[in-house]
């Protein structure tokens, strides 16, 4: 697996897909805008486009463990999603634990003096730049990246 090209941070939920993406060298986690979770076609086809367009060479999804670190439904639905992302792109794919990011998302966006209105707006996108940037600090000493306690190639 290559170390360097633009990575895409994903964290699906049932009412919008928030997305995150990294600089080419894989250091830097810039938030971008969500997806609204209309329909599988229509999300997958979404984010095909958005990899080719930003040439994207990994894609890191969060994965919803609970505290205890086993499944819940929403972990059932990310696997579900990932797998029919694995259909229709090119790209590894690797589950990343996302355990706490909506909440440290919450809360940057309370610092930041946002209405609860503008909080799900961005909560999702946030949490997502989150997810990503916590894998990329993972991953920094592991050259092939697949390898760690928090995540996994799905």
């Amino acid at each position: 697996m290559t170390t360097q090209g633009k990575v895409l941070g994903i964290d699906y939920g049932d009412q919008r897909i928030g997305i995150a993406v990294s600089d080419h060298n894989r250091e830097i986690s810039f938030v971008r805008d969500y997806l609204p979770n209309t329909g599988k076609r229509h999300v997958l086809n979404a984010l095909q486009a958005f990899c080719e367009t930003e040439n994207i060479t990994l894609i890191i999804v969060g994965l919803p463990l609970t505290m205890e670190g086993n499944d819940s439904e929403q972990t059932k639905k990310v696997r579900r999603f990932v797998s029919a992302l694995k259909s229709v792109l090119d790209i590894p794919v690797v589950l990343h634990d996302e355990r706490l990011t909506t909440r440290r998302s919450d809360v940057i966006l309370t610092t930041l003096g946002k209405k609860e209105h503008e909080k799900k707006e961005r909560r999702d996108s946030i949490a997502a730049s989150l997810i990503l940037q916590n894998y990329l600090e993972s991953v920094r000493g592991n050259v092939s990246g697949e390898k760690g306690d928090n995540h996994s190639n799905e």
